[in-house]
């Protein structure tokens, strides 16, 4: 699985890259480096069963402490 993830990385780059480089997409190669670095590195961590938080941990940080004024204001 791994390999695969690295393979298919290898020939975007090889690809994708240096046709948006010689055509001067200069915010678009940055930004498909990006998605691409994350996304590599996101799937490796998922390979070796890394533990990943979940998006919704963070929305429920975000929204307890308001969830529990608003429930005090109530009472």
């Amino acid at each position: 699985m791994i390999w695969i993830v690295l393979i298919m990385a290898a020939l975007v780059v090889r690809f994708q890259y240096p046709r948006l480089k010689r055509n001067g997409q200069k915010k678009e190669l940055a930004v498909s480096a990006c998605l691409l670095a994350a996304g590599v590195t996101l799937n490796m961590l998922y390979s070796f069963r890394v533990e990943l938080p979940d998006p919704l941990d963070w929305l429920t940080v975000i929204y307890k402490p308001m969830s529990r004024a608003v429930l005090s204001m109530l009472n």
